[in-house]
């Protein structure tokens, strides 16, 4: 059987009711590692070295140790980030459901449009709402890959080195009027330097 450590025989049993097979040392361990998961939950925008001054101060132990432990409670804690933008969302729209409230029992009728028109824009029901793309009905180009150059309007390319050959004399008469002239390569160079 493979060597299991504390953390591994504890996060499972988070928040359960069982302590019978856990020792004494095993039971701290399991009421930490809760802790640190309701720090993390209640103050979801606390940095790491905040939550881990906070285990340190709260559970007397060492920076690495409050590391660690915070490392094996965060993949526990899942993408409670996102749920918590979701949460946040809802706690925005509350507080403008409150603040029209408030100014409706105040008889305030131009906070009342305000706090309507704020929840609106947020909602983005100022917005016009956009069709869905019906991908079903979008169709892949029929290209067909080719090596033929006249398909871009290119004139027949030379295949052989005679042609090749043939092909450049005609670029040079049309380019040039007059064909090359070979030239010899001098060097320059003082044979006695």
């Amino acid at each position: 059987m493979p060597n299991v450590s504390r953390t591994d025989k504890i996060l499972p049993i988070l928040f359960s009711e069982s302590h019978a097979e856990l020792t004494e040392r095993d039971r701290q361990l399991k009421l930490m590692l809760e802790d640190i998961f309701n720090r993390c939950l209640q103050h979801p925008y606390h940095t790491d070295k905040a939550t881990v001054d906070y285990i340190m101060e709260r559970w007397d132990i060492g920076k690495t140790q409050a590391y660690r432990y915070l490392n094996e409670v965060k993949p526990i804690l899942g993408n409670v980030k996102n749920s918590g933008r979701e949460f946040q969302r809802s706690r925005v729209i509350e507080m403008f459901l409150e603040a029209f409230s408030m100014a409706q029992a105040q008889g305030r009728p131009k906070e009342m449009a305000l706090a309507a028109a704020g929840l609106g824009k947020y909602t983005k029901l100022d917005k016009e709402e956009v069709d869905p793309v019906d991908w079903d009905q979008i169709q892949p180009p029929s290209w067909e890959p080719s090596a033929d150059p006249a398909l871009l309007g290119i004139p027949d390319v030379p295949q052989t080195q005679k042609e090749l050959d043939e092909y450049k004399r005609k670029l040079r008469r049309k380019y040039l009027r007059e064909s090359f002239v070979d030239a010899e390569i001098v060097d320059d160079t003082d044979e006695n330097h």
